[in-house]
């Protein structure tokens, strides 16, 4: 039998397209098979899913650094299930779906675990994801701060502004609290009895006016 140079040249291609597609089968692209690691935020927390062949992991972290729960489970040959393995946030069994660049987690009817609704997780690199969780931690830390420190003045400002009128009030007679109310003297004693109530001592009924006036805005001037 005699074998054409182009015969050759044939068997050679299909030869190297074979070797070419049994070589790309042995990469392990994490594209085709999903391996890699997936992040989601969730409220404040980030939420991870790394893919290691038929293991999946599951992770929550809080802005303190925290591991806020890990579960560990086994896909199934068809990728499309995962069983949890061990104790964690999750139990039996759930749905798992793949895209090129994400991995979907949803309830599976048939056994479902504690998965409330899906949740999609982005194939992302760890240490930009991080870098971004981190980043808006200390954007919410100082968020925070700001907060509170606004708050602490505002009540401060409430505060000093309470011990001014407290101080108008001990020098005042009770016609000159009565007249900058614009009440009469018997209008007046009614404010006085209901300033702090039934049976109320004289510095609780002192605490009253003073939120009287405070809201009144008679002595600002």
């Amino acid at each position: 039998m005699t074998t054409t140079t182009t015969g050759r040249a044939a068997a050679g291609a299909s030869l190297l397209i074979a070797l070419g597609i049994g070589l790309a089968g042995c990469g392990g692209d994490d594209a085709a098979t999903g391996n890699g690691e997936y992040f989601a935020e969730d409220g404040d927390d980030l939420t991870s899913v790394v893919i290691d062949g038929n293991s999946l992991t599951y992770t929550r972290i809080q802005c303190e650094g925290e591991n806020n729960g890990t579960s560990v489970g086994e896909l199934n040959d068809d990728r499309n299930l995962v069983v949890w393995l061990e104790e964690g946030r999750f139990e039996g069994d759930d749905t798992v779906t793949f895209t090129e660049s994400s991995v979907t987690i949803s309830s599976n009817d048939a056994n479902p675990s504690k998965w409330d609704e899906p949740d999609t997780f982005t194939r992302q690199d760890a240490g930009e994801a991080k870098s971004q969780f981190d980043q808006q931690c200390a954007d919410a830390a100082r968020a925070s701060e700001e907060s509170d420190a606004k708050r602490e003045n505002e009540q401060q400002a409430v505060d000093t502004k309470r011990t001014e009128i407290r101080t108008k009030l001990d020098s005042m007679t009770t016609a000159e609290m009565a007249e900058c109310l614009g009440q009469t003297d018997e209008e007046f004693a009614v404010t006085e009895q209901k300033a702090a109530g039934p049976g109320g001592t004289p510095e609780q009924v002192k605490e009253g006016l003073v939120s009287v006036f405070e809201q009144s805005g008679c002595l600002d001037n």
